[in-house]
């Protein structure tokens, strides 16, 4: 994940290098969060972009997040955490730059270190800890409102998605040694967000 992090800082920095004349005010920093409260999961993430306008109607839109979640069903119990990376598209339909509503996508890599406990299971998998390493797939839809005459913007959006497992590794606490066949119950997800974006 760290080789990952740094590619993507690489690529943020170039990003921000890349002049187009005609767009040159229309960038933005975006700082903001994304959450859920549903009867058996709590969700949360805070992450920053860093935005670009391509044209009138389109933005390229690179983020870094942070996920910590919380499942419990009553009896399988499951808390995890962990960073990721996402590279996406916004497409305004003002024509007049970064205003008004949008719909966008992305694609990311998230990684998670997670523990679980499910003391209806066998001994082998009553408890233990596990990593993922995830792709990320997000819709949004959402609205840049202007906050006064300045360049701080108010965005409301929200999010459906879902991460797709590449790589689970799992470990049995209970039982040492033992194997752990237990997944993360990392999945299909639907997110509120807000955010404040400064725009230059």
């Amino acid at each position: 994940m760290k080789k990952i992090v740094v590619v993507a800082v690489g690529v943020l920095f170039c990003l921000a290098g890349v002049s187009t004349p005609a767009l040159a005010e229309d960038q933005s920093i975006n700082f903001g969060g994304m959450g859920l409260v549903a009867p058996d999961l709590s969700a949360s993430v805070f992450y920053a972009e860093y935005e670009r306008m391509l044209n009138d109607n389109h933005s390229l839109f690179f983020r870094l997040g942070s996920l910590d979640y919380d499942y419990d069903d009553g009896e399988y119990k499951e808390d995890g955490d962990g960073p990721g990376v996402d590279f996406g598209i916004r497409r305004y339909f003002s024509g007049d730059g970064m205003k008004g509503f949008f719909i966008g996508g992305t694609v990311g890599i998230w990684t998670t270190d997670w523990t679980f406990s499910e003391p209806t299971a066998p001994l082998v998998d009553q408890a233990g800890e596990g990593s993922s390493t995830a792709a990320k797939i997000d819709f949004e839809v959402g609205g840049r409102i202007p906050m006064g005459s300045g360049n701080v913007w108010f965005i409301p959006s929200f999010h459906i998605g879902t991460f797709v497992s590449l790589d689970d590794e799992c470990n049995s606490t209970s039982l040492p040694g033992a194997s752990c066949t237990v997944e993360s119950e990392v999945g299909f997800y639907g997110l509120l967000g807000l955010a404040l974006g400064v725009a230059f």
